[in-house]
Formats: C-alpha cells, structure tokens, sequence
C-alpha cells in the first residue's frame, strides 16, 4: 500500500537520467557571445564636476548670509519696539492725551 517516492540508487543503476541538447558546449560560447552583444558595452554615472561643488558651496553660503542678516534685522526691529514700548510705559496717561490734543489744535 505504501508507494515510495524517493528513487534509490540501487535501481538507478548506471544509466543518467539527464539529457543535454546535441552540441551544447560546441554553441555556448557563441551564444554567450550574442548575449553579451545585447547588452550596453558603457554605462553611463552621473559624475559630480569640481566646480558643481563650488556652485553647491556658494549657494549654500548665498542662502546662510541671507538668513544671519534676516534674523539679526529682525532682532534690532523687536528690540526697537520693546524700547518703544517701555518709554510709553514710563509715560503718564494724561500727559500722552495732552500732546495729542495739542498737536491736533496746532493743526
């Protein structure tokens, strides 16, 4: 009943199992050949110049600059209103509304 399914050696015997096709080895050389001609004999790398670096740097250098001036221009405006703002708070309030009211009289 049982059936098995691995081949032995004994019955195998001397005989090959495996079958190539005629002149397999003579045509390989010349069909690796063909092969190799298909494919494209200089692959083309992106290559990263010398003077793209210096553009790359100058850029970079460009944009830092801008950004320190930016941020520094920024700082003297805050700092700017934050003296404003603390020489209105030293002010009284009827002081304040008697330069307005002069200055519009004077007009």
């Amino acid at each position: 009943m049982e059936e098995n399914e691995y081949i032995e050696i004994q019955k195998a015997g001397n005989r090959n199992p495996f079958k190539l096709p005629e002149n397999y080895f003579e045509e390989f050389a010349a069909r690796m050949d063909e092969m190799a001609a298909d494919t494209p004999k200089e692959v083309k790398r992106f290559i990263i110049r010398p003077w793209m670096y210096g553009a790359a740097a100058s850029l970079a250098g460009v944009l830092l600059m801008g950004q320190v001036y930016l941020s520094d221009n920024k700082k003297q405006k805050l700092a700017s209103e934050n003296y404003d703002t603390y020489v209105l708070s030293q002010v009284n309030e009827s002081s304040i509304i008697d330069y307005y009211l002069a200055s519009e009289t004077e007009k």
